[in-house]
């Protein structure tokens, strides 16, 4: 099994990996698949003595969140004898082939396929699953676990809520408009799903839900239809008026108004307006500050181009991401 496990490794590792920011198999290896998988069988059997695991030692149906993390945990570690190791065999090759960017990022993505290979038996796959949890993972600053997580919380709304109360299937919509030639025109058709779901009951699960309905939405718009908002000029007295009457329930006091500013409120019908708290606030200010470009007049502001730049060095990364979070808790409420 450690063998067999070695060479869809390294299938996997030429596949996505060699020539695309890292070149193992040719400077360290001289190209040689040979050497490369008896060196890795030596740096695990190493990694097993120092660490009590053995990497290649496991059925790849059967990798979890729990083995994935403790590899990454031993990584951290100032073990004597692997830091040693480590530095004797390449300067840190060991360390680097079984980290984030190379054996971890493999594991991670055995256990998404098996993830959607279960969606795709209970006939609950989806769309685009690997590219959202991609584009939460590089755009959106999430771990693996978590972006994993949020596309669940899709999956399962729709399965648990969706479906089961309000006769709403989101996926089946969802890959409706995705095979119209129109559907960047109908592309609001998105926000039926979130409504629906913003009446459920269960606060801690339409909490999560909510989330992943919202960034699931983003990445629709945002990586497959390409949708562009450009601001012009707005007319907010038209603009308030449209969202009390989208969200407010009528009619209403101005008592019942002001208290529904804070909570989200019971209709005549019984059903519950819809609550923007802040967190959901902060997450669409950020997106749309650093992904929807800007068009004033004949000025043309890139922002999406802006952010990527940033995204390309880390510490250039978190300081974009302040700055952006910085300028959000400035803003007033008048």
């Amino acid at each position: 099994m450690i063998q067999e496990n070695i060479v869809i490794f390294i299938s996997w590792y030429i596949e996505n990996k060699e020539g695309k920011g890292s070149n193992y198999l040719l400077k360290s290896f001289k190209d040689d698949k040979n050497l490369f998988s008896n060196k890795l069988f030596e740096y695990a059997d190493e990694f097993n003595n120092s660490f009590g695991i053995n990497l290649f030692d496991i059925n790849y149906d059967e990798v979890n969140d729990d083995f994935i993390n403790n590899i990454q945990e031993k990584l951290k570690e100032k073990n004597p004898r692997f830091t040693e190791y480590n530095k004797r065999n390449g300067n840190g090759i060991p360390n680097a082939i079984f980290g984030k960017s190379n054996y971890l990022r493999f594991l991670n993505e055995v256990q998404l396929l098996l993830s959607v290979q279960d969606e795709v038996k209970s006939n609950t796959k989806l769309p685009f699953r690997k590219e959202f949890v991609s584009f939460l993972i590089e755009e959106q600053g999430y771990t693996v676990g978590s972006a994993r997580s949020y596309a669940s919380y899709v999956v399962s709304a729709n399965k648990e809520v969706l479906s089961k109360y309000f006769k709403f299937d989101f996926l089946v919509t969802l890959s409706e408009l995705l095979d119209n030639q129109e559907s960047k025109n109908t592309i609001k058709h998105l926000e039926l799903g979130l409504t629906q779901m913003l009446k459920f009951k269960d606060p801690k699960l339409k909490s999560k839900y909510k989330s992943g309905f919202i960034e699931y939405q983003n990445f629709i718009n945002y990586e497959i239809l390409n949708v562009e908002i450009f601001e012009e000029e707005v007319d907010f007295n038209t603009f308030e008026k449209e969202i009390n009457d989208t969200f407010i329930p009528s009619p209403l006091t101005k008592e019942e108004i002001e208290e529904y500013k804070a909570e989200a409120i019971a209709s005549e019908e019984g059903n519950l307006a819809v609550l923007l708290d802040q967190e959901s606030i902060m997450k669409n200010f950020y997106f749309r500050l650093t992904t929807q470009n800007r068009l004033y007049g004949d000025i043309y502001y890139p922002i999406s181009l802006i952010k990527k730049i940033f995204y390309l060095d880390k510490e250039n990364r978190k300081y974009f991401d302040a700055l952006i979070h910085n300028q959000i808790n400035k803003i007033k409420i008048i």
